[in-house]
This record gives structure tokens, sequence and C-alpha cells, in this order.
């Protein structure tokens, strides 16, 4: 085992240190062997053998040789104590040498050493030891061998001390020696140790120093990269915002531009408004200062209606334009058309006015002659009452009169409907309410199903609307409703069914022409087996839409502007505000085209179930309403004078809806009434217009119709084989 790894395996070596040097101490004793007892006490003559290497010659005087001590000397030897292997050797200062000799001392190097023999102190050497005189010798009763003996064994004893002191010093200059070795090893790796720290704290130092100057030139670099950003972002923002100050000042003067331009607009509606007010002040001037009011022409009055409607409306569009600072070009066309035609309305009065004078005139001059000449007078009061005669056989007058009496009729079976049911409608029974209820749910729900895109489809709500009639039952979410509980329960459906089909006209006809031919089929289908609905559907029709007749009201003494409207089929609200005109006109071209698609439509098939059924030898209803209304229609309007735009307007939809039919029905006799229609009646047409439009629509439809010779399918028309596919 290594001599330093021995020392630290010593029970000393395992101590922990302690600051308390008593207890040190205490701890250094007690794992301390005990000093070795000798049988003999040192005197002058036996002197004692300190040859015992490690061993206590002394307790209360020996001394611990220190860890590392310097080399040995010849003449001198260290003070202090050396422990090797917890052992403890002493080692003291000798005033002489005692005996030099040669040994082979085991050095590192194993060369041989001379090595000096010195006296330990406090012992006696031999020459020291007391020795007896001769006559002490002579004198003492031993043996005379007996002094030889004992300086022999003296000797012997030296040269064993001298034998072991030498060993003892062998060993102690071999531990110093390891000692040295020991610590100069420890200084070399300490120092190597010391060399590597700071070897490594440089190194760490450089490291450290690069790292930290790569971070600054990374956030040198970021900064500049940010800095670049920043400029570049700057630059986005600042070119933002020169944008956006562009755009603000291009918005400013578009506003500007806006506004004048706004400006001008509502001062050319504002001229348009008051040039059509002044020109209907200056015709109800020209018109009431006139003292032959009564021989002006139906027309003169449906203008002086024009002109106030015209008057009262202008004034709201303006206010509603200047609130909401929005003119449209079509409002602005539309106040330029108004006061255009309240110009050309007064320049027709007076025209009328300078014709009836001249007229007038013409009479009073025709008078004069006819004083003169008695006999010419007789005559002409003879062709007079021929004239009358003739008259009243007129075809005008008996369109008239055949309008009247059907509006007659019409009115009198809704009234007496009305009254009939009027008991169960105004019921307050709360089970009538809601038997009431059911039933409306029952007419309501098909007939707003009603389409034409499936054959299946369109039998199925007219077969739903035919069951309630019949008194069947129908199921209505959920429930099922019978029209029999009641005596005014089928009169009230067949009515409410009339009602809701006039509406379908009036709201969805009027904004998709195709839907009408569907609507017509259900209306036909229910005709042909229930004539009432039919009848009812008439009344309730012309009394939304008189033209259907056709009829045209005149104006009666003392009636109010809204009355007036309200029998010409416009819809005026609470506040008497009537109508516009463009949606009167939509609403009435839908409710005749309604009554046109059910001239041309085929009624059909019967349905299994009925209480009527056709006619032998026929699988179909007769038309309970032909085509021949159509062609009547057209003769009858031809024959009255014409109302502004409606006219124009029905005749184009009549002519659109059964023109193809009424032609190949009619053939050359058609295109007769057509032609006749375009020479003659379109001159009275343009000189009532209000607005171009429609009339212009006419007049190229009849153009293209009497050059081409035909007339085009309308639009949704159901197949002949409709309702087999």
């Amino acid at each position: 085992m290594p001599v330093p790894q021995g020392l630290r395996n010593t029970p000393k070596a395992r101590l922990n240190y302690n600051n308390d040097a008593s207890k040190l101490k205490a701890d250094l004793d007690e794992l301390s062997p005990p000093p070795l007892s000798r049988n003999y006490q040192e005197t002058k003559c036996s002197p004692t053998l300190d040859g015992s290497f490690g061993l206590y010659e002394d307790p209360s005087v020996s001394n611990r040789l220190p860890k590392e001590d310097p080399a040995l000397q010849p003449n001198s030897f260290n003070e202090e104590n050396s422990s090797h292997d917890g052992h403890k050797i002493i080692s003291q200062k000798v005033k002489s040498p005692l005996y030099y000799g040669d040994l082979n001392s085991s050095c590192s190097n194993g060369q041989e050493k001379r090595i000096e023999i010195y006296q330990s102190a406090g012992k006696l050497s031999h020459m020291d030891q007391y020795c007896p005189s001769l006559e002490e010798r002579l004198s003492s009763p031993l043996s005379p061998t007996y002094w030889d003996a004992n300086d022999a064994i003296m000797k012997k004893e030296e040269e064993y001390n001298n034998k072991v002191e030498i060993s003892r010093l062998t060993l102690c200059k071999r531990y110093d020696k390891h000692n040295r070795d020991l610590s100069n090893e420890m200084k070399r790796k300490s120092q190597a140790v010391i060399e590597m720290s700071k070897h490594k704290e440089e190194k760490r130092r450089l490291s450290m120093d690069k790292k930290r100057q790569e971070e600054t030139e990374e956030v040198n670099k970021a900064l500049k990269s940010w800095r670049e950003k920043h400029e570049r972002h700057k630059e986005k923002l600042d070119s933002k915002q020169r944008e956006i100050d562009k755009k603000r000042v291009d918005l400013e003067r578009e506003q500007k531009k806006r506004q004048e331009e706004f400006d001008q607009r509502l001062q050319k509606l504002k001229s348009f408004a008051d040039l059509a007010e002044e020109s209907r002040a200056k015709f109800n001037q020209i018109h009431d200062s006139f003292p032959h009011k009564t021989l002006f022409p139906e027309a003169i009055g449906k203008w002086k209606v024009m002109l106030d409607k015209i008057s009262a409306s202008l004034p709201v569009q303006l206010q509603r334009a200047a609130q909401y600072s929005s003119i449209s070009d079509e409002l602005l066309a539309s106040f330029q058309s108004h006061a255009e035609n309240s110009q050309i309305v007064l320049n027709n009065l007076s025209k009328q006015i300078v014709s009836i004078e001249s007229q007038l005139k013409a009479a009073a001059e025709q008078k004069k002659e006819e004083e003169a000449k008695k006999a010419e007078d007789q005559k002409k009061a003879e062709n007079a009452k021929k004239q009358e005669t003739e008259a009243l056989q007129d075809c005008g007058v008996q369109a008239l009169s055949f309008a009247l009496k059907e509006r007659k009729s019409k009115a009198d079976l809704l009234t007496q409907v009305q009254a009939t049911i009027k008991g169960f409608i105004t019921s307050s029974d709360p089970r009538m309410k809601q038997y009431r209820f059911d039933l409306q749910r029952a007419v309501n729900t098909p007939i707003n199903a009603i389409s034409g895109v499936d054959p299946d489809h369109l039998r199925d709500k007219l077969h739903r609307l035919l069951a309630l009639l019949r008194g069947q039952e129908v199921r209505v979410g959920g429930k099922v409703v019978r029209a029999d509980q009641v005596p005014e329960a089928p009169l009230f459906c067949q009515n409410l069914i009339a009602k809701m089909l006039v509406k379908k006209g009036e709201e969805q006809v009027s904004s998709l022409h195709e839907s009408a031919f569907p609507i017509a089929a259900v209306i036909l289908g229910l005709w042909c087996e229930f004539p009432m609905v039919g009848s009812l559907f008439l009344a309730h029709l012309q009394a939304l839409c008189p033209y259907v007749l056709p009829y045209y009201h005149t104006r009666q003494e003392g009636q109010s502007n809204a009355d007036y409207h309200r029998t010409l089929g416009y819809k005026v609200e609470e506040n008497g505000t009537v109508e516009e005109q463009d949606k009167f006109l939509r609403r009435m071209s839908g409710l005749m085209r309604l009554y046109c698609a059910c001239l041309v439509t085929a009624p059909p098939p019967p349905t299994p179930g009925g209480a009527t059924r056709p006619p032998q030898n026929q699988n179909r209803f007769p038309h309970p309403h032909s085509l021949e209304h159509g062609w009547m229609w057209l003769a009858r309007s031809m024959d009255q004078d014409p109302h502004p735009d409606v006219t124009a307007s029905l005749i184009y939809d009549t002519l659109v809806t059964t023109g193809s039919q009424l032609l190949r029905q009619y053939s050359i006799q058609f295109i007769k009434l057509v032609y006749l229609l375009y020479k003659q009646y379109l001159p009275k047409l343009k000189e009532v217009a209000v607005t171009s439009a429609t009339l212009g629509r006419l007049e190229i439809f009849l153009e293209a119709a009497l050059k081409s010779g035909r007339f085009p399918e309308p639009d949704g028309q159901l197949e002949s084989g409709f309702w087999f596919s």
C-alpha cells in the first residue's frame, strides 16, 4: 500500500478537524497507543536501550514529528515530532557523534550513504556511564570476569543501539523524502490545477468576450434591422397618410361637387314643380272662367284630375328628396315629364276652348241662317231627331250600357253574399271564431302554394279546394275541417276563395306575369263545378279593377278627390294620399292579365267525387268564360273614350295574353280590329296620354304584330297536355 494512502487510512487521519485544541488533543491521545513499559529503570550502570522505532520513551517529554520535516542533516535534527502510520518517533539533538558506519540505506536512488550516529539527548553512552575504577573492581567481591562481561554487554548494547538508531534514521529519511515527494507532487498538481483553472478562466473569459461581442453585434444588427423596418414602416404610414389626405381632399371635392349637383337638381325639381303648379293654376283659372264648361269633352275633367294629382304629389316627392339628399335621374325625368305634361294639358285646354268657341261661333252663324230659312230649320230639326235616335243605338252607348248593367249585377251579388255571411263573420262565439279561423286556413294554405312547376302539385291544390267546397274533410295543420257544419260556411268559403284568388292577381301576377296561368287553371277548375265561385271572382275583380268591364267612372259633382280616385281603382290612405301612378298601373296590369289568362286557359279535367259532370261524350267541362269575352272587351274599349295611361296599358296586357289565340280563332277579322286600333284609336290614346312609356310600348307591339302578321305566345301558358304529363 502506498504511504499516502496508508497515512489516510490511519485512525488519526480519519479524525474530523476541530478548532477546539483541547478536544483535538484528547482525541489524539485516545487514538495513540500506550507507551511500552520497561522491566528496568535507566541508571548509570544500566542505560536504557533506545532502539524501539516509533515507541514512547517518556510520555511526558515526547514530541510529535511534523507532517513535513526538512532533510536530515548530519549535525542536527528537527526538534519537532513526525508521525508515520500512527506511531510517534522521538528525535533529539546530540552533542557529538557516537559512531560512524557505512550502511546500505534503502533510499529511492539505491546509493550508499555514510551516516553519522549521534547520541540521543538524555541518554548515557557507554563511555559516560559509570564504570568502577580498578581499585573498586579489585575490592569488589565479584568475579574478575564480571566486569569484562559487563563491558562486553555494554559494548553490544551500544552497538545494538547504534544499529537501531541507524535504522530509525534511515526510515525517517525515507519518510521525509517521501513527504517531500508528496509535497512536490501536490505542489505540482496544485500548480497544474491553478494553471488549468487560469487557462479555463481565460478560455471562459475569451468565450464570454466573444459571446458578448457576438450578442452585441446581433443586438446592433437587430437594432439596425428594426431601425430600417421602422423607417420603412414610417415611410408606409406617411404614404398612407398622404393617400388618406388625398382621398379626403377628393372626397371633400366630390362631396362639394355632389352637393352642387344636388342643389342644381333640387332647383330643377323646384322649377318643374312650380311650372306644374303654375300650369294647374292657369288650367283651373281658364277652366273655371270659361262660360261653356258643359261643352268640354270628358277628357278635360280627367286632365283636371291628373293636374290635381300631380300638384299634390310633386311637393311630397320634393320634400322627401330634400330630406334624404338624393335625387335620381328617374325622379328628375319624372318631374320634367309632369311639367311637360302639365304644359301639354294646358295647351290642349286652350285648343279645346278655341275649338269650342269656333264651334259656338259657327253655331251662332248657323242659327242665323236657320232663322232666315224656315224650311231648312224644319229639315235640320228632323235631321237632329234622326241623329239623336241613331246616337241611342251607338256602339259606345251600348258598351256603356252593358258595363253599367254588368257592374250593377255583380255589385248586387257581392252585397247579397256579404249580407248572407255577415252573421257568420261577426259572430263572437269562441267556437265559431275558431271554426272560421280553421276555414280560412283551409282556403289560404293551398291558394298561397299555387304553382305551375308540376301538374301533380297544382292538381293537389285544386283537389283540396274542391274537397272543401264539396263538404268533405280537409286536414289542415293536424286538424280536420269540413265546410258544412253551419249553413253559411260553404258560401263563406266560396267568397273567400274568390277574394283570395283576385288578391293573388293583384299581388303576385303584377310582379310575375307567368304565374297568372296556373292561378287561372285553379279558378276555372272551381268555376266549372261551382259557378258561384266564378261569379264572385268577377265581382271582386270588377270591384278592384272596373276596367275589365270596361267602365270609366266620371267625377260626380261635389265628389272629393279621394273618393273619385277610389272609384277609379286607386288605393287611398287614411290621410288622403293617393297611390302612385306606376304602382296603380302595375296592379291593374296584374288583375287584367289574370282575367285574360282565364279566357285563354283550358279548364282542367274533372276530378272524382264532383256533383257536376261534363256533358256526354266530353272529358272536360265547357269553358265558363270563353275567349269571345276578350274580343268583346277590345271592341267595347275602342267604342269609349280612353282613360289616360290605364287604357293603353290594359290593351297592351290583353293583346300580349290573348293575341295569339284571338288571331287563331278570328283570323283576318282580328287583324282588321288591330289595324283599326292602330290607325284610329291609338291617336286618341296619344291625346290623353300622360306618360309616353306605356303608349310607346303598345305602339311598338302593334307595329310588330301588323308587320309580321302574328302574335307571340304568352310566357307561362300551360301546354295542352299539362294535366296528363
